[in-house]
């Protein structure tokens, strides 16, 4: 995981934002975006990845060291799935 961040720590810097909120931007995009060019059903696209990032949360509450449920998280899970799901539409 160590890796995981160090890779993505330099973007997310340039974006102003830690690279915890990247990652959450960064998946919930690439979920949105695949589904969106496979399935191009945008209010299931949007509604899918919406609640993997919500069961993401609510795992991050039942783990053995518990981070709790991060709502910021939710917001850039929201950002990543928008733009990935518009993006998926010029393919």
């Amino acid at each position: 995981m160590d890796k995981l961040v160090k890779l993505v720590q330099r973007p997310a810097e340039k974006l102003g934002i830690t690279a915890d909120h990247f990652l959450h931007m960064f998946v919930s995009f690439m979920i949105a975006f695949v589904f969106g060019v496979v399935f191009s059903s945008s209010i299931w696209v949007l509604i899918g990845t919406m609640l993997i990032g919500v069961g993401k949360e609510i795992y991050d509450t039942k783990k053995e060291v518990p981070s709790g449920f991060d709502v910021n998280d939710l917001a850039f899970d929201s950002l990543g799935a928008v733009v990935g799901l518009l993006l998926s539409y010029l393919f």
